[in-house]
């Protein structure tokens, strides 16, 4: 029995060992422990290497890109002192500080002498044009009945079209004080003169400026202070103090992404549209200018921010998370490069641009190198204790 045994065991592991080379399941390896060449490396166990992650580095397309600081403020380009047409006291308000406004909406009345005085021209030369027509269909019945001479009725003509001429003209000048047809007929109808100009918003905005305009107020045009002032708050300006160093590289066209902290750091897209023409020669920076972008009327004039400007693009770079990047105590940045994930080699790098996470590396590291990612400081750590 002993020897049936024996002889099936030694058949199953022939079998066993067949099966296996048949299906190439198995692969017998004799694997070398790595080996430290020098002292810049460090050699993991194996538990040890299970916290650490690597990476191969690769090239990254990197943005060169300028930062300054500056603070938002109105699109002085998009902003409309209103003053009326004419000299006047002011008489009606109908906004505030602050209302939003639709183009056409009254912003505020003026009584206008200049105004009334139009009006008075209307209505007089509206009875002259009446009166001269009634006179001209009389005068058109006597002709035919020969019982005017050609003379009187071609003056009879010139008299109606003189008034016909002036009534057209006092209408076209009460349209330059911004009255409506309506407006104009119910005048005529009524016999009535209204003194009373409405100002109104010429944009779509918000009142942005309200220099107190008082009822009773004497208004000139063109003469500051406007009473009002209505900017579009769609687009802002950000006003940003550049570096005298970095002004070369700053061109109009250039795209602008805005900062701003006290909005939990949101983000906002602009274009740079002007560069000052001096240096300030205290602070040796120039005000670069930027339109952004602000359809929701988030920034409020006078707030902190921040902004990039890109420059230019730097692509094929070799690039590294930031995590695989070690300060050491003496100020060198260094990364950890193995090729089994066990051997580890300190580099020391020269980095550049940080972006999406990555750092620039203009020294030090090859394309396709592996290094550690996350654990690369424990790696240092574990190195640092290797060499006490």
């Amino acid at each position: 029995m002993k020897k049936i045994a024996i002889t099936i065991v030694v058949l199953l592991l022939v079998a066993l060992t067949r099966w296996l080379e048949h299906n190439n399941n198995v692969v017998t390896q004799v694997v070398a422990e790595p080996q430290r060449n020098n002292k810049e490396q460090i050699l993991l166990t194996q538990s040890q290497s299970k916290f650490v992650k690597v990476k191969p580095v690769v090239d990254y397309d990197f943005q060169a890109n300028k930062e300054a600081v500056g603070s938002i403020a109105f699109n002085d380009l998009k902003t409309i002192q209103v003053f009326p047409n004419y000299a006047g006291k002011i008489h009606r308000i109908f906004v505030k500080l602050g209302d939003t406004v639709k183009v056409g909406q009254p912003l505020y009345t003026i009584d206008s002498p200049d105004l009334l005085q139009a009006e008075s021209t209307l209505i007089a030369n509206a009875a002259s044009k009446e009166l001269s027509t009634k006179a001209l269909t009389r005068a058109t019945a006597l002709f035919k009945l020969k019982a005017m001479a050609e003379k009187d009725y071609q003056q009879a003509i010139s008299d109606q079209q003189t008034a016909e001429g002036a009534y057209q003209s006092a209408i076209n000048n009460l349209k330059i004080f911004g009255k409506s047809d309506a407006e104009i007929q119910m005048m005529i109808k009524n016999k009535k003169s209204d003194p009373e100009l409405v100002v109104r918003s010429p944009i779509n905005g918000q009142v942005i400026t309200f220099n107190n305009p008082a009822p009773g107020a004497y208004i000139q045009p063109g003469i500051p202070p406007a009473p009002i002032a209505v900017s579009d708050i769609t687009s802002k300006w950000m006003i940003a103090n550049v570096a005298e160093s970095d002004i070369a590289t700053i061109k109009i066209g250039q795209p602008v992404d805005v900062r701003v902290p006290s909005l939990k750091d949101l983000h906002f897209k602009g274009v740079v549209t002007n560069i000052g023409a001096q240096v300030d020669i205290n602070t040796h920076s120039i005000l670069v200018r930027s339109d952004i972008n602000d359809e929701s009327n988030s920034l409020i004039p006078g707030m902190l921010s921040y902004f990039t400007i890109t420059t230019g693009n730097l692509k094929g770079f070799p690039a590294v998370p930031f995590e695989s990047v070690v300060r050491q105590g003496d100020g060198t940045l260094t990364v950890w490069v193995t090729k089994n994930g066990r051997l580890f080699e300190k580099r020391q790098v020269t980095i550049g641009l940080q972006q999406g996470g990555n750092y620039q590396v203009l020294s030090g590291l090859q394309s396709g190198e592996m290094v550690a990612t996350q654990g690369a400081v424990f790696v240092s750590h574990a190195y640092d204790m290797s060499t006490e």
